[in-house]
């Protein structure tokens, strides 16, 4: 009898799961609810090839859902396979839907990361026009200046990060993040102007945008390298736990920052 039963709940339960799935599969919101859902649940728990065999199932009746389409481009880069996020990501900037400076900061990184150093410039520069638009609405917040002013740093124009950082530190003082992206900064300010970096758009061969003539610093490497330091310093004095952060940069050990950031130009001299 219990062998019996055992069988018998099975086959209920399986009916009750099978009936779930075709009621499922065939409403279009419930299948792309599902989709999303079990794509974030892969994102959080390292589970990405589960995740972007949600999102498939979801995009059948789905293929222009950018929600779905930006999760299966998350979980790709997270398995490294680039390439095929990058070309996911441009599906996604090419739709209908208004494109977020997210969506164009992941297509900047994409492109960083597949060697279309050039589509990253163009990217970033994208990106860093819908914060201009955000701005004119006056929709920007604190976070999001300091995107604006990260996505500058991106673009060489530290002039311009340095004047919006300023202008944070004075909003939030105790702001030890704040602190660090003046600090950034400064410090890729000293590197360009001593020749451990590179003019990233003469390197490109693209035209470099003009900066806003209320954003000029000028001063020497040494001097920008020692306003790094204070700005470094004083985010460790409001946060210690930031201090393996940024040691390396305030000891003077640019090696790691250099090449991280010279990514954008590797190859290009070849």
């Amino acid at each position: 009898m219990k062998v019996k039963s055992v069988i018998y709940l099975t086959f209920i339960l399986f009916l009750i799961f099978f009936g779930i799935f075709v009621i499922v599969s065939s409403n279009n919101e419930l299948r792309a609810g599902t989709g999303i859902y079990i794509a974030d649940y892969g994102l959080e728990n390292n589970r990405y090839e589960w995740g972007i065999s949600a999102c498939d199932w979801a995009l059948e009746d789905n293929p222009e859902n950018n929600e779905i389409l930006i999760r299966k481009v998350k979980l790709l880069a997270a398995l490294e396979r680039y390439d095929e996020a990058y070309m996911l990501q441009k599906k996604v900037i090419s739709g209908d839907a208004s494109k977020a400076v997210s969506d164009w900061e992941r297509l900047g990184y994409l492109g960083v990361k597949t060697g279309d150093y050039k589509g990253a410039v163009l990217a970033y520069e994208s990106a860093l026009s819908c914060t201009i638009e955000e701005e004119k609405s006056g929709k920007m917040d604190i976070s999001d200046n300091e995107k604006k002013a990260d996505l500058l740093i991106k673009l060489q124009r530290y002039d311009e990060a340095i004047l919006i950082y300023q202008s944070l530190v004075e909003k939030e003082p105790e702001n030890p993040s704040i602190w660090i992206g003046l600090g950034d900064a400064y410090l890729y300010k000293s590197l360009l102007a001593s020749g451990q970096l590179k003019d990233m758009y003469s390197t490109l061969s693209l035209e470099r945008p003009e900066e806003k003539k209320s954003a000029s610093f000028d001063m020497s490497s040494f001097e920008s390298h020692r306003k790094a330091v204070d700005a470094y310093n004083k985010a460790v004095e409001l946060d210690p736990m930031v201090y393996p952060i940024i040691a390396a940069k305030i000891l003077g050990n640019y090696e790691k920052t250099i090449n991280n950031y010279q990514d954008i130009l590797k190859g290009m001299n070849g």
